[in-house]
Order: structure tokens, then C-alpha cells, then sequence
């Protein structure tokens, strides 16, 4: 989960990609909580079929007894979701990292926002165009800041 900010507004997202270059995404304006990390979670066992490797990072939000206890009673959950945590301080872990990276350094720098729905929805456009690069999110997992080995 990152945050994005503008001068006075904040809005909240969440993302996860597949080796396959397919982006998943959710912004908010209001901070997530663990049952949103849920519906995330939720949602990626309803759309990608087989194992999924989750790598965060050790935000308290992923660790929370709401989560521990959505991953211990739902079966599919349990059964096709390998979680990962990253070090504390090591986002190049993780090659969602290039997600945030491309919005920020790339994406993000070019547009001027108005207002927080203004700021949210460019976000949103900004994912929907890297959704658009599939390949780029394939190179994700190669990129030489990603330290861990996927396939």
C-alpha cells in the first residue's frame, strides 16, 4: 500500500502484478484497512487461478488478527496463498515496487491535480495505462533493484 500525495490531499492505493504482466489495483481516500486487504486479497483469488505468491512488507495493516484469521478459516485462502514479507526498509524486494516507481518518477511528475477526486482518478488513469504496458510489467521482475528470484 502506498500513499500519493498532492499539496494538501492524500489518497491510498494498493496493487499487486503477475509474472504474466497483468495489474491489479484498488485507490481509496480514505487509508485501508485489514477488512479492504481482505476484499484485495479476495479479489485476486477470484481472478487469477492456481498459487499466489503475495510479497509485502511488514506493515502492521498485514499482520493484523483480522487478517491471521481470514487466512486460517477461509479454505481457498489458506490452500493457494503463499505470503511473503520483505524486510523492513527493502521495497526492491518486491517488484510491485516498479508500479509505485513508474506512477511517481514517470507518470505522476507531468500532471498538476486540482482536487483529491482530481488526484484519485489520475492514479486510477495512471494504472490503467501501465495496465496497457504488459510487458513493462513483466520487466518488473527482472529489474536489477528486484533481489529475489521468482521462476
Amino acid at each position: 500500500m502506498h500513499q500519493i500525495n498532492s499539496v494538501t490531499e492524500r489518497i491510498y492505493a494498493i496493487s499487486g502484478i503477475t509474472p504474466r504482466g497483468e495489474l491489479f489495483k484498488q485507490v481509496k481516500s480514505s487509508p485501508f484497512n485489514s477488512k479492504d486487504i481482505i476484499c484485495f486479497l479476495d479479489q485476486l483469488l477470484k481472478q487469477l487461478d492456481g498459487q499466489l505468491n503475495i510479497i509485502w512488507d511488514n506493515a502492521s495493516i498485514h499482520c493484523s488478527q483480522q487478517i491471521r484469521n481470514f487466512l486460517r478459516k477461509d479454505g481457498a485462502a489458506r490452500s493457494r496463498l503463499t505470503l511473503y514479507s520483505t524486510p523492513v526498509y527493502c521495497p526492491w524486494y518486491n517488484p510491485d515496487e516498479q508500479v509505485w516507481n513508474y506512477l511517481k518518477a514517470e507518470y505522476m511528475p507531468h500532471r498538476w491535480c486540482r482536487s483529491k477526486a482530481h488526484l484519485a482518478r489520475t492514479v486510477r488513469e495512471g494504472f490503467d495505462q501501465l495496465a496497457q504496458l504488459p510487458q513493462r510489467i513483466r520487466k518488473a521482475f527482472r529489474h536489477p533493484d528486484v533481489k529475489l528470484m521468482y521462476y
